[in-house]
């Protein structure tokens, strides 16, 4: 999707889905874009809707979209923010803390992820939020992974947050 506005993404996604949106008010609706993510083909992007409840669900229960000639995925993203310094939840980077990063595999202090002794041997990972939260029987996978319990604990908190009705 080659969009310089924000605005073309929003009309181009109401024109050529007009069966999702064809019964309610669109003067009631709000649709913006949040930010664009980047792809592999730099003339294309992702963009990351905000939505109005009712589009919301219509959105997700259609499971995808037509966008230009393309069936694109829809899928709710998680509003959690997780520090790829620290590794913890509810801030970023930019923000932190810590004077010094956390590998995000073994969960040591004294590398990164790129430098990490342990994954480049293929042993197994640690995650950092699940060992120090006492889940340690359950900790074998990196910190940013979807399996982390702490995390899935996070995610829920910040999307309890959102008003979905």
């Amino acid at each position: 999707m080659a969009y310089h506005k924000d605005a073309d993404i929003i009309e181009n996604v109401l024109a050529q889905n007009k069966h999702l949106v064809k019964d309610i008010n669109l003067k009631e609706v709000t649709i913006r874009v949040r930010y664009r993510k980047r792809a592999r083909n730099q003339l294309q992007c992702h963009p990351v809707l905000e939505l109005s409840p009712s589009v919301h669900k219509r959105f997700l229960e259609a499971g995808k979209l037509y966008i230009d000639l393309q069936k694109v995925a829809v899928y709710d993203q998680s509003p959690l923010v997780q520090c790829a310094k620290c590794l913890g939840f509810g801030h970023t980077k930019a923000v932190c803390g810590e004077k010094t990063a956390t590998c995000s595999y073994c969960a040591d202090k004294t590398h990164e992820w790129e430098k990490c002794p342990r994954r480049k041997q293929n042993e197994e990972p640690k995650c950092k939020n699940c060992w120090e939260n006492g889940i340690k029987t359950e900790a074998n996978h990196e910190a940013f992974s979807n399996k982390c319990k702490v995390r899935q604990k996070w995610d829920e908190i910040a999307r309890s947050r959102i008003a979905y009705c």
